[in-house]
């Protein structure tokens, strides 16, 4: 049994359209849970009457897409659970596709179509690890969107200079047991990162993402978006997933960061009322409510002796120097790109200026590390 899941937020007439592509009624061993997040736009009004074998359950409040989804899947009974955006629908023989591909595979946690916008465009679906070196890959590669290099060869590229990275909850089927075992998303993420952090969570245990070529979903992309508090909930996500899964150097970036970006407002006034270090595994699990995973670990925090601080701040520095080379090599392929034409020249400069921008700000964090014996010129890969 699959269940799909899908989260309803203001989604307007599209959601009908991802509803329907499921199948008018769906296969016997679908079944369907939409979750109306306290929608203010009546997008779920009559549903039941157009699809009178889907589940409705409607929330109070809007409690984010994590929390949603889990809340969906407590009430679904499927041994795999569809997640599918509400401004999402499938291609025929998609949901089939995505199937086989993760009975196949006992190791696979996750299968994942391609993306396609709705007049047929290719859209990214896997995106880097977060994290101060992924994060301006990602915006570099971003801009080339638009371009079919982008999605062939050069996707490579993109692959080796990040981490395993992660796939959009705009569509992912998910085995249950895996889902169950990482505890679900994560809650204290309102808005963004939440599938970035599920996904780096079930790689952490060992499990496997894939995508399914044979399989397509077109994709609006932004269809339920439009509340002003969202950057907000963005940055408060971005830094949750830094905490939980970046090393301390990148936490402390993150947040130089977001000062010198937002010196006023309520981004600013947040950043100076907030501790942020590394989060215990005791404030991580806070952050589930739905499911609690099944494999506790204790916590070990590390003795604050003197010598414990210089390993950690040496390692920090020579992680930072590891993250300049990447970027280096990230500016030396753009121009190899723009010189053999697979990249405008446009693109590749702006590209290439955001990225010595960052390298000047990583050089000024490992200034600060000199005293543990590494310096700018150490970097490697």
């Amino acid at each position: 049994m699959i269940s799909v899941l899908i989260v309803a937020y203001n989604s307007g007439e599209v959601l009908q359209r991802s509803v329907a592509s499921i199948g008018c009624p769906p296969a016997n061993d679908v079944e369907v849970v939409v979750v109306d997040n306290a929608s203010s736009d009546g997008c779920c009004d009559g549903l039941e009457d157009r699809f009178p074998w889907i589940k409705l359950v409607t929330l109070r409040s809007n409690r984010g897409f994590g929390a949603a989804t889990n809340h969906a899947a407590s009430k679904a009974t499927g041994d795999a659970f569809l997640l599918l955006n509400s401004d999402a629908w499938l291609e025929d023989d998609a949901l089939i596709h995505l199937a086989e591909k993760l009975t196949q595979q006992d190791e696979l946690a996750m299968t994942v179509p391609t993306l396609l916008y709705p007049d047929g465009g290719a859209q990214f679906g896997w995106s880097p690890t977060p994290g101060v070196v992924g994060e301006v890959v990602q915006k570099v590669r971003n801009r080339c969107e638009g371009w079919r290099w982008a999605h062939g060869p050069f996707e490579q590229i993109w692959r080796r200079l990040a981490e395993p990275g992660w796939f959009t909850a705009a569509c992912m089927l998910v085995r249950r047991s895996a889902f169950e075992e990482v505890g679900g998303f994560d809650e204290a993420m309102v808005m963004y990162y939440e599938d970035a952090d599920l996904c780096q969570r079930l790689q952490q245990r060992g499990w496997k993402l894939e995508r399914v070529d044979s399989a397509v979903v077109r994709h609006v992309r932004g269809g339920s978006l439009g509340p002003d508090w969202l950057e907000m909930e963005r940055r408060r996500s971005q830094m949750r997933f830094y905490r939980k899964h970046r090393p301390v150097w990148e936490i402390k970036f993150l947040v130089a960061h977001l000062r010198r970006k937002c010196p006023e407002g309520p981004i600013a006034e947040w950043l100076k009322t907030q501790r942020f270090e590394p989060l215990s595994r005791t404030e991580i699990g806070r952050g589930r409510v739905e499911f609690e995973c099944d494999r506790e670990m204790p916590e070990q925090p590390i003795e604050a002796d003197s010598s414990s601080r210089e390993y950690v701040e040496s390692d920090e520095a020579r992680r930072c120097s590891q993250a300049v080379a990447r970027l280096e090599d990230l500016r030396r392929q753009l121009s190899q790109g723009a010189a053999r034409g697979e990249v405008s020249k446009e693109i590749a400069q702006r590209s290439q200026a955001q990225v010595e921008v960052l390298k000047r700000d990583l050089l000024d964090e490992l200034r600060q590390h000199e005293g543990q014996g590494i310096r700018p010129d150490q970097a490697k890969d």
